[in-house]
């Protein structure tokens, strides 16, 4: 039914049947309604009455008005106080269609802190061929009082290889096409992505690229011709990393885990192969290892670079001193879950996850989220946060040093500066901008963070430590260093054109006109310096449009990039 149609009938039939011979008395019947609300929406033409003689029969007539847009399932309960066992059931079902979506249901798939057309973009940044990537979803938020049925559906040809599906859960599959959201709630959809290139070339390199765009619908039965479409954006690579296993179990004996007795695995060690797939250009790769449970040794010469098609060898091996540090958590809880991660130095966004399981129980393949009692994580990424600070001031100060001119105070400055001093300071953020070493442990970390965050129930002991990232990062004088504007105009941002000169990033503006020119100042960095940085706070928000604890970090997205939003 559609919402404001006329209301709608239908009909069942009692019948007086006959049971065995002889006599046949009346029989009397009586009718009630079982369902949520049931009485709100459907109304029966009788709810009582007498059958005189075999073969007689009533007419029952339904009437179904609904009022509340969804399905609306309810019983009609048909029992005979004499025959108790001539119990019966009528099921009656209808689904009222609205003509408001806008109303009823909404789709929130990113968390761009500029609200405008990329609200229905989801953007995957790199991704690479027959990888299937998992890392980002949408939510479903139904504002209606009854629950509502969405369907979900791609423009995937049939005949394209590529693998777009949908999740109720990221880390083990949980299939589905249809999937019901309770009233006032939302449901949250990670989407598997996996693409596959048509044709290959003979020849690939790292800036071999291709952009793809796939849509996804999102339909809701209740709502007549209407879908949120929501485009998954991606540049697909060919990769040049790989590496086997991408799990590695280590099976021990729970009765070793016992005070005085030496713990022990039933395979010991596992062999970590990296691997070069590309012929023509050398691999570079560093090896992250998050656990705390095991040891990393290289079996081959020159570790952490590979030739043309060529591999190399390591050695995981348990850490025996921290396990037995832990041995009564472990004892315990039976299962450890731990991770390492491979980067390509020539392309950071591409990594390989070696998932780490320690089990001393019956299962071998299982997900564990880490304890809060075992806090070795959280001690872990915050002191990488810490010791990332430190070395980013540390890589300022000798920025400034080098470049000749004192460091800017924790507050924005609000002096003019001339050119000489303005290409001084475009040569201190040069320095800071090209030390690749300083980017990649920054690289790395909002990495950890968005890996922690994504652990569903326990990544809230992540996201404090994200804001202290981005909130103490974007404060240091470096990003100030890039905000620097006159008292003339502290607030206004010199529009496009107005530049006189513009070196790498850095705009020095004059006044052409007849009256004495104001002294040469200098305004954000544009896309080369501070936006640099908030990529990855960008990249990092992305993954968390619903996190409350992360809102801190949606407002401070937001407000730094108003300047870029200007200069679009």
């Amino acid at each position: 039914m559609e919402r404001g149609s006329d209301d709608r009938e239908a009909t069942f039939q009692l019948e007086h049947v006959r049971r065995g011979g002889g006599t046949v008395p009346s029989v009397h019947y009586a009718l009630s309604l079982i369902g949520e609300c049931a009485d709100s929406w459907m109304f029966l033409s009788h709810s009582n009455g007498v059958l005189e003689k075999f073969h007689d029969s009533h007419t029952v007539t339904v009437r179904v008005q609904p009022r509340d847009v969804g399905i609306h399932t309810a019983f009609i309960v048909v029992e005979c106080p004499e025959h108790p066992m001539d119990l019966m059931t009528v099921q009656v079902s209808v689904e009222l269609i609205g003509s408001l979506p806008a109303k009823l249901f909404s789709v929130i798939c990113n968390a761009a802190a500029v609200p405008d057309e990329r609200s229905s973009i989801i953007s995957l940044g790199d991704v690479y061929y027959n990888h299937m990537h998992h890392d980002r979803s949408f939510n479903i938020v139904n504002n209606t009082n009854r629950a509502l049925e969405f369907i979900l559906k791609s423009d995937v040809p049939d005949g394209d290889d590529t693998e777009l599906v949908f999740s109720l859960s990221r880390r083990s599959p949980r299939l589905l096409t249809h999937t019901v959201v309770d009233a006032h709630a939302e449901c949250r959809i990670v989407v598997f992505y996996k693409p596959v290139p048509m044709v290959p070339p003979e020849v690939v390199s790292l800036e071999t690229a291709e952009e793809k765009e796939v849509e996804v619908y999102v339909s809701c039965r209740s709502v007549k011709n209407y879908h949120k479409v929501i485009r998954l954006q991606a540049t697909c690579r060919y990769p040049q990393l790989e590496c086997t296993p991408v799990d590695c179990v280590f099976r021990g004996d729970r009765s070793s885990l016992r005070e005085g007795q030496a713990i022990t695995f039933h395979h010991p060690q596992h062999t970590l192969r990296i691997q070069n797939r590309f012929h023509t250009l050398p691999l570079q790769y560093t090896i992250h290892n998050s656990s705390r449970f095991v040891t990393i040794s290289a079996q081959s010469d020159s570790p952490g670079e590979c030739e043309p098609g060529g591999e190399q060898l390591f050695l995981i091996l348990p850490n025996m001193e921290s396990i037995n540090a832990e041995r009564h958590h472990i004892l315990q809880n039976r299962y450890l879950e731990e991770h390492i991660t491979v980067y390509n130095e020539n392309r950071l966004s591409e990594s390989e996850v070696i998932r780490i399981r320690f089990s001393f129980g019956e299962f071998n393949d299982f997900y564990c989220s880490p304890s809060p009692r075992l806090v070795h994580n959280v001690r872990v990424l915050q002191d990488q946060v810490v010791g990332f600070l430190k070395h980013f001031c540390s890589a300022w100060d000798e920025a400034c040093a080098a470049a000749s001119v004192s460091a800017i105070g924790s507050g924005p400055s609000q002096r003019s500066v001339s050119a000489e001093e303005a290409q001084q300071w475009s040569s201190a953020i040069a320095r800071v901008q090209n030390n690749r070493s300083l980017y990649c442990e920054y690289f790395v970390i909002v990495d950890q963070l968005v890996y922690f965050g994504l652990m569903k129930h326990v990544g809230s002991f992540s996201f404090p430590i994200a804001v202290l990232l981005f909130s103490k990062l974007l404060d240091l004088p470096f990003f100030h260093a890039c905000r620097i504007s006159s008292p003339e105009c502290p607030e206004e941002l010199p529009q496009r054109g107005e530049s006189a000169h513009e070196g790498d990033g850095l705009h020095v503006t004059a006044e052409l006109s007849s009256s004495p020119a104001p002294p040469p100042i200098l305004v954000p960095l544009g896309a080369t310096a501070e936006r640099k940085w908030l990529d990855r706070l960008e990249h990092y928000v992305s993954h968390f449009p619903r996190v409350s604890h992360v809102q801190p970090l949606h407002a401070l997205l937001h407000t730094l990039l108003r300047p870029f939003a200007a200069e679009r």
